[in-house]
C-alpha cells in the first residue's frame, strides 16, 4: 500500500503516487486512525505490447488500530473524472471494495507484533 515504494518491489507497475491524503480521527472509543488516499498508479505494457499498459485511480480508506492492525477498503475513483486517463495507457479498475486486512495477533514483550 506503500505508494512511494511501490515502484521498487513490483515490476509490473511503472509508476506509482498518492494524488491526494488526509488523516482524521475515528468516532470510535478505540482510537483509531481513519486515513483517505486517492492514489494514481500505471502498469508497464506487457507480452511484448500484446496487453496495453493500464491507467488505475482509487480512493481508499485506511483504518489504522492502536496496535497497527489496518484495514484498507478500495473503490475505483477513474471515472469520477477527476483526474484524466494518461493517453497512452487504458483505464483499468479493480474490484470495487477490494479490501486487505493486516492484524496483529500477538505481541511480544520485546513489542513485536505476530501479523
Amino acid at each position: 500500500m506503500d505508494m512511494k515504494s511501490r515502484v521498487s518491489w513490483e515490476p509490473a507497475i511503472k509508476s506509482a503516487h498518492t494524488r491526494l491524503n488526509y488523516d482524521i480521527k475515528s468516532d470510535s472509543e478505540s482510537d483509531a486512525k481513519v486515513s483517505y488516499q486517492l492514489v494514481e498508479y500505471t502498469t508497464n505494457a506487457a507480452a511484448g505490447g500484446m496487453v496495453a499498459a493500464r491507467w488505475f485511480l482509487d480512493a481508499r480508506k485506511f483504518i489504522i488500530e492502536p496496535d497497527g492492525s489496518t484495514c484498507c477498503v478500495t473503490v475505483d475513483a477513474g471515472k469520477a473524472g477527476i483526474y484524466d486517463c494518461e493517453v497512452s495507457h487504458v483505464q483499468a479498475q479493480n474490484y470495487e471494495g477490494s479490501a486487505s486486512m493486516l492484524k496483529c495477533i500477538e505481541k511480544s514483550q520485546d513489542g513485536f507484533c505476530t501479523w
